[in-house]
């Protein structure tokens, strides 16, 4: 019986640093600032490191809006749990950690599409 394969650090942190799944090397998006909502998910067609399409097949990063629920809901859990300790009131803890995930949603959208492709590409030992 196998066991399942665990997340390595260097998988993770190519996760989190949204670089390509393939050689981890180049990042995903053109634009390197989480930020820039102009240019938010802009990505070059293929990593110019390895030549991996980053464009899987048409409308290949819808599913990543699926990944970001994981990644949200608890976020929101914690946020309005720790801020009810601090105000003791429910409506304003969820109406302030409305608002930080709200700021928080750019990352955790590039992160989301990171986790998603790379799901589906893996890591190239040869490159």
């Amino acid at each position: 019986m196998s066991t399942p394969k665990l997340l390595s650090s260097s998988e993770l942190s190519s996760i989190m640093l949204c670089t390509c799944p393939k050689c981890r090397k180049a990042y995903l998006f053109k634009d390197r600032r989480h930020y820039s909502l102009m240019h938010l998910f802009d990505m070059p067609d293929n990593c110019p490191v390895c030549g991996q399409s980053f464009e899987i097949e048409p409308g290949f990063y819808l599913g990543a809006m699926w990944m970001s629920y994981p990644v949200i809901i608890p976020l929101e859990v914690i946020f309005i749990a720790a801020l009810y300790g601090i105000f003791g009131d429910i409506i304003i803890s969820f109406l302030i950690s409305t608002v930080i995930i709200v700021l928080l949603s750019p990352p955790i959208m590039r992160i989301a599409r990171s986790m998603y492709i790379h799901l589906f590409v893996h890591y190239d030992e040869q490159l």
